[in-house]
């Protein structure tokens, strides 16, 4: 079992009243996804249903290290090129170190991921692993994956599912309340697809379940924001995160983050 350092909950001050968060997405679903056939499992999924076959054009956006740009690479040969584009400009030194020693046609590019650095209809399929993890306006984010695809180009986003995640600890009303209070707060994948125009949508859910801990952070700062809002009281938050703290400690630690992978086409 992975050990990891306690809990430092910079969320509450030392009068217990909540205080301002960054946002829970940016703990990737990598950090508690540890069972590796769930991951290859999700990771698989996304790659295939981008539509990568010999000639095509594929572009990840936030590829950091270009692990799925990679691969990707290898599935389009002959003829096809994979793409990446990151903010990281050392994970993408490292992208374009490990392409060259691959011998892969692969190519990074440093860009944002709601200012694409490519024109109109430039792939044939764009994929994000992890999108509201990784980037700060889903939204934007994905009108820019959509533009950059050709029309009938696939756009493949996995995502948190929000609304399912699930915590058997502490008080359950409690914990009903935080969950219900973060998924309102979100736009559903499915929806956000709708609202950008995408066809033919298609979306799967992978249950993952961490029995270590490591996804405490997530669920901590998921009670600060709702005390932060109101929806719960900072002493709430405070009792819940204690009780997430007490159930690490004894192994009786258990949760459920689905991850939801949604595939569509440019119309």
């Amino acid at each position: 079992m992975r050990s990891d350092p306690p809990y430092a909950d910079a969320g509450t001050d030392e009068a217990g009243s909540a205080a301002t968060v960054q946002s829970p997405e940016r703990w990737l679903p990598s950090d508690w996804i540890i069972n590796p056939n769930e991951y290859r499992t999700i990771t698989r999924r996304r790659l295939r249903l981008v539509g990568a076959a010999p000639g095509s054009r594929i572009l990840v956006v936030g590829c950091g290290r270009g692990d799925d740009v990679l691969t990707l690479a290898r599935l389009v040969r002959p003829g096809g090129r994979a793409f990446g584009v990151d903010l990281g400009a050392s994970e993408l030194a490292d992208a374009r170190r490990r392409a060259a020693a691959a011998g892969l046609s692969a190519k990074f590019h440093h860009g944002a991921s709601d200012d694409l650095p490519f024109p109109d209809a430039s792939f044939d399929g764009v994929c994000a692993a992890w999108l509201s993890a990784t980037i700060r306006d889903s939204n934007a984010a994905l009108a820019e994956m959509i533009r950059a695809a050709r029309p009938g180009g696939r756009i493949v986003i996995d995502a948190t599912d929000w609304a399912a995640i699930g915590l058997e600890v502490g008080e359950q009303d409690l914990v009903q309340r935080i969950i219900r209070h973060n998924a309102e707060t979100r736009v559903a994948p499915d929806r956000l697809a709708r609202e950008n125009g995408l066809v033919n949508l298609t979306t799967t859910t992978t249950p993952t379940f961490d029995r270590t801990g490591t996804s405490l952070r997530v669920f901590a700062e998921l009670a600060n924001a709702a005390a932060t809002a109101g929806a719960v009281t900072a002493s709430d938050a405070a009792h819940l995160k204690a009780d997430l703290a007490e159930a690490v400690a004894r192994n009786r630690y258990v949760a459920t983050l689905p991850c939801i992978t949604l595939a569509g086409e440019r119309p």
